[in-house]
């Protein structure tokens, strides 16, 4: 099979980079959803800390729609970071046909993930202010568990809605195998 240990790291060096390649958009998009949730974690967590006097229902709501403001901003930022050179045409200019069918594709995965999100958060907040927990632990351990939810979510939607696998991504793909099998 393989004559030196050479080779053999040669082979799984190249098998590694080809597994890197096809799953790059995927990468890309999980490092943009943690990103935006660890941000999100450390500012909901500072100010439901600083609302700790308002009542529980208006401390995890108010917490909830500032973690959703950060979230979104990072995410939104590192997302478009990511893909901008994906939806724009040879001229320059933006393919709005592409842009707009790629937008539908995220809404939709991110709708149904935020759906399990707000649920999920909101009633573990609300059950730890509760039973007693400080407000920014309660912030924290709500936000872990349901941003892992929302992530397992998104990733799902993102697979059914096929974001990556539209006929761009796919020539993409088939130009650049030739590369990596050359390098």
């Amino acid at each position: 099979m393989y004559n030196t240990i050479d080779q053999y790291i040669e082979r799984e060096y190249v098998n590694a980079k080809k597994y890197l390649f096809k799953n790059k958009q995927y990468m890309l998009l999980n490092r943009s959803i943690f990103t935006g949730i660890i941000s999100a974690i450390l500012i909901s967590a500072l100010s439901s800390h600083l609302m700790r006097d308002l009542e529980y229902h208006m401390n995890t709501s108010y917490t909830i729609a500032i973690s959703y403001i950060s979230y979104y901003t990072v995410f939104g930022l590192l997302y478009y970071h990511d893909n901008k050179k994906k939806y724009l045409l040879e001229n320059g200019k933006l393919d709005a046909k592409k842009f707009g069918k790629d937008i539908l594709k995220v809404v939709f995965s991110v709708g149904i993930a935020e759906v399990v999100y707000v649920v999920t958060r909101w009633s573990i907040h609300f059950y730890l202010l509760t039973i007693g927990y400080e407000p920014y632990l309660t912030s924290i351990v709500a936000h872990v568990s349901s941003a892992i939810m929302f992530a397992i979510m998104v990733n799902l939607g993102v697979k059914t809605t096929k974001l990556f696998n539209n006929r761009y991504d796919n020539r993409e793909n088939k130009s650049n195998r030739k590369n990596i099998r050359g390098s």
